[in-house]
């Protein structure tokens, strides 16, 4: 090759159909240099997509995480709901008791 310097030796190039020299050389670098370029886009493509992937996966999981503590929040909910209605029944419970045993203690001769 002829560069600023003179005539400069470039490596001897192997191709898959053996040494390349020339014009050959030069378009087998070219499509081996077409086909990287085109590996590296589609490694791109692929590294892209798989992110897309990773940001959909990960709002799902946020999305179920949130229905997940709303869910948990609804329960906790009704059980203070029933530990409030029993704790009324409860109450509702002991005052009729205590209502009979006046009562009783009424119809006995005791005082009205």
């Amino acid at each position: 090759m002829l560069g600023k310097h003179g005539v400069e030796l470039l490596d001897v190039y192997l191709g898959p159909a053996g040494v390349l020299t020339g014009s050959a050389r030069l378009a087998q670098e070219a499509k081996e240099h077409a086909e990287e370029t085109a590996g590296k886009v589609e490694r791109q493509r692929q590294q892209v997509e798989a992110m897309a992937k990773h940001k959909a996966l990960a709002a799902k999981i946020a999305a179920l995480q949130a229905q997940l503590v709303a869910q948990e929040q609804a329960l906790a909910s009704l059980r203070n709901a029933d530990q409030a209605k029993e704790a009324m029944d409860l109450a509702e419970r002991k005052a009729m008791a205590q209502s009979r045993r006046a009562d009783a203690i009424a119809g006995k001769g005791g005082r009205p």
